[in-house]
């Protein structure tokens, strides 16, 4: 299934990240300790809530953007996580915690081996109600969609409008 959804490529329903907790560089060439990247934590749970809000959808990490398997085998060595379990309970963990507890029954998390490689796959299923994401003051008020492959911030009207004919149906 991962193999089919590479070659397919990203799309409104398919999105690829490298990884979920480190940025690139702290996984190539770590300089010292490692911490954890809030930015690249963010910018994947951005996805997943613009799936949520939209048609749902798969996210795989441990593919580059050009679709090739990286894995996440280094980002998992850096952290020092030794078993896949618990990177998905990381990853679990942070997206309750900028989602809440109510989005667990819509998101499923698994992971595959291909190639000698760790892939983890984030399926989405499209919420019955608006997903709304902790902001900087942590509180839910950032709301996302999914528009061909990229997930983008509603606002205002727009977000209004969107909430009204998405959902009044569900």
């Amino acid at each position: 299934r991962v193999k089919i959804l590479v070659e397919i490529n990203e799309t409104k329903e398919i999105e690829f990240k490298q990884f979920f907790f480190l940025k690139e560089q702290d996984v190539y060439n770590p300089s010292g300790k490692v911490v954890r990247s809030e930015d690249e934590q963010t910018k994947v749970i951005k996805n997943i809530a613009s799936f949520l809000n939209t048609d749902g959808g798969t996210l795989l990490l441990g593919v580059s953007d050009s679709g090739k398997l990286v894995g996440l085998d280094r980002e998992m060595s850096a952290l020092n996580l030794h078993k896949i379990e618990k990177y998905l309970k990381d990853l679990e963990n942070k997206v309750t915690n900028l989602l809440g507890d109510s989005i667990s029954k819509l998101v499923r998390l698994s992971s595959v081996i291909i190639d000698d490689k760790n892939i983890v796959i984030v399926d989405c299923i499209a919420s019955p109600e608006p997903v709304f994401m902790k902001g900087e003051n942590n509180k839910y008020q950032d709301f996302y969609i999914r528009r061909s492959s990229e997930s983008e911030a509603l606002y205002g009207y727009e977000l209004l409008k969107y909430i009204e004919m998405h959902f009044k149906n569900k």
